[in-house]
């Protein structure tokens, strides 16, 4: 509804209908009241006139106070509302339930309620919430946790059976307000449990199921039905962001530090098994020469060369 220069704006085609419905009551009722005092007079001077015309003139007399008492008792009831009639301040029976169309009522002793049966959605501001940030590795000291902001939707409507359309008056005062902080309560609770990654990646679906039936399971008696709850939206802070591209960097710096770690130990251990067959290549030589030099081939050179390696090796064995 939208006002604008004092004059009001309806939207809502059902609303303007409602509203116009209402207006034609009202006037009736207004013209019926205003008709009573000329009838009361009518009444009077018939009792002066023909019996013919006395007919007549009676129930002219009469006729506005059977219409602004038929502008109380008749009821119409649209195709999305349901009517509670209400006898001495209680309802007897889910058959005081009217279906849509026009219903009779018994004014004054019975007073009725419209409850709507349409599809209604609640308007629930963006929430603040903190969880866990979920981050590991160097980044986890400096950012733990993280404020996240939660764009809820829920809508809800009123079970189609008369029972539940008893309840949903007789068993929560303001519904709206009711379903609202209850909404608000589950999902500032079912979002704590979870990682930003969890809420903003696949898992999405599985989060809003479990909200709309944490939601459903607490309002099942007040005979509404909530069709739809859960999460549009996920906004992260630009703190949590930042951090999110420097784990990545970091972790292609470790792999980088692991990668020349392994290289520079595979190094080493091909140089050491170089060193280790020369070492056997050479003392098989130093063998042979010996033997060359027990048969008189050997050379003074060679001789020379050998005396110096096994002075080299009982040196070794003198220092372990």
């Amino acid at each position: 509804m939208a006002e604008t220069k004092g004059v009001v704006k309806i939207d809502d085609p059902k609303q303007l209908e409602i509203n116009n419905w209402k207006g034609f009551v009202e006037n009736w009722r207004k013209l019926s009241i205003k008709a009573i005092p000329y009838g009361f007079v009518l009444f009077v001077f018939a009792l002066f006139f023909p019996f013919k015309y006395a007919v007549i003139m009676i129930f002219l007399s009469v006729l506005p106070i059977v219409s602004w008492y038929a502008s109380h008792s008749f009821k119409e009831t649209k195709a999305w509302e349901r009517l509670l009639v209400f006898r001495k301040g209680t309802i007897p029976d889910v058959t005081h339930v009217r279906e849509p169309g026009w219903a009779w009522t018994k004014w004054p002793s019975e007073r009725t309620l419209f409850v709507k049966m349409y599809e209604r959605r609640i308007d629930v501001p963006p929430q603040k919430i903190v969880i866990e940030s979920g981050l590991e590795g160097s980044s986890k000291h400096k950012l733990n946790k993280i404020s996240i902001t939660v764009d809820p939707i829920f809508y809800f409507k009123i079970k189609s059976d008369n029972q539940s359309v008893i309840d949903s008056v007789t068993k929560i005062e303001d519904a709206h307000g009711a379903l609202k902080d209850l909404f608000i309560f589950t999902l500032r609770q079912t979002c704590a449990k979870f990682t930003p990654d969890v809420l903003i990646g696949n898992q999405k679906d599985e989060i809003n199921e479990s909200i709309k039936t944490a939601v459903q399971k607490e309002v099942e008696d007040w005979g509404i039905q909530v069709t739809k709850a859960g999460i549009q939206d996920v906004q992260l802070p630009k703190e949590y962001e930042e951090a999110m591209n420097a784990v990545p960097a970091a972790d292609r710096r470790y792999e980088a530090k692991i990668i020349d770690a392994n290289a520079e130990a595979r190094r080493v251990e091909i140089v050491y098994r170089t060193t280790k067959k020369e070492d056997s290549d050479l003392t098989l030589r130093s063998m042979e020469a010996m033997e060359r030099f027990a048969e008189g081939k050997g050379s003074p050179i060679i001789f020379g060369g050998l005396k110096q390696f096994l002075r080299e090796i009982l040196g070794k064995e003198d220092k372990k």
